[in-house]
């Protein structure tokens, strides 16, 4: 029984000199006292007991539970690497329970050091990223793509050729914000000309913008044209109604047909400030043209609004609607509009 005694009092000893909160011996059950006793000999070993008392009492029971941690921190204390207590706090945080000392030394060390990853995004580059050998371009782009994607995609559920797209500057941007809901919709992605070409948009309208998996399907189907057809008529749109023709191309949806329609007008001269002042004029302007003489600056981008139709002999009524599609269909009678 003294015995006994003793070796608890020396076992309180060995928890309070290395930092190991008591109520963890009691919290983990059966085995508490020997996963504790053997976390604290090697939290004492690698001479680690200030670094820990600094930690939360969350962060030090999962790393009680992953006692081969310690030899891990314990080496970056040797080498003088100094890693702040929020970093293993947060990479331990979003590990929940899985075990980091599974991954290789080196990694748990690039991470854990490299302060251009955000503490927010530590173990998702562990776990993802941290084995590939990046380039540094390549590894800077992953890291602001992965701020913007790390709350609107599923990593564990996405394609790891998918995750490895992070790379292209489009996924840094709000362009494809909406599709990284939808993760099987970016497998077209894979595409290294659709990557392209969506990488150009980003640079262009990908703060303005967001595409969505109609645009996606499109610019699939007819990469090349698009991109050919896009290049000609950007060369005829000044800098400054580039933003507008973005907005407008993206919300028409029929992105190939107004390109062709697009680079016909504007080798004719047309007037870019006209043609992208809203909804109506762009739409009039590509699919007939009949009321030349309306000046569609008066009427904005509302939902509710004016309704045209226009059919193939140029044909034009008026009427009120509460509330419009905001989109162009084509029917037996010709284009309908409504804004």
């Amino acid at each position: 029984m003294l015995e006994q005694v003793k070796r608890h009092v020396e076992e309180y000893k060995l928890l309070e000199d290395s930092a190991i909160p008591l109520c963890l011996l009691y919290e983990k059950g059966k085995s508490g006292e020997s996963i504790c006793v053997k976390a604290a000999k090697e939290i004492l070993r690698n001479k680690l007991e200030h670094q820990i008392q600094e930690l939360s009492k969350e962060t030090v029971s999962k790393l009680v539970d992953d006692p081969d941690m310690f030899s891990y921190l314990g080496k970056m204390k040797q080498k003088g690497i100094r890693v702040e207590k929020c970093r293993i706090q947060t990479l331990y945080a979003d590990a929940e329970e899985e075990k980091l000392s599974k991954y290789p030394y080196e990694q748990v060390e690039q991470v854990l050091s490299d302060t251009s990853i955000e503490n927010g995004n530590i173990y998702y580059y562990l776990k993802y990223y941290a084995a590939f050998d990046f380039q540094p371009e390549e590894k800077e782009q992953l890291l602001k793509s992965l701020s913007v994607c790390i709350e609107w995609l599923d990593f564990e559920k996405t394609d790891p050729d998918i995750r490895l797209l992070l790379i292209n500057p489009a996924f840094s941007s709000n362009l494809l914000q909406d599709l990284c809901l939808e993760p099987s919709a970016l497998q077209v992605l894979k595409n290294p000309e659709l990557m392209q070409l969506v990488n150009e948009l980003s640079v262009y309208c990908g703060q303005e913008e967001s595409l969505n998996r109609n645009h996606l399907e499109q610019l699939y189907q007819n990469t090349k044209r698009i991109q050919e057809k896009l290049d000609k008529v950007l060369s005829y749109i000044p800098r400054e109604s580039q933003t507008p023709f973005f907005t407008l191309w993206l919300w028409n949806s029929a992105l190939l047909e107004d390109l062709c329609q697009l680079e016909k007008l504007l080798t004719e001269s047309t007037d870019t400030d006209t043609l992208f002042s809203g909804r109506a004029a762009y739409v009039n302007a590509l699919y007939g043209n009949p009321l030349t003489d309306f000046d569609f600056s008066y009427f904005p981008n509302k939902k509710n609004g004016i309704v045209f139709v226009c059919d193939h002999e140029s044909e034009k009524e008026f009427s009120k609607a509460g509330t419009g599609t905001g989109r162009t269909v084509v029917g037996s009678s010709g284009w309908f509009y409504a804004f």
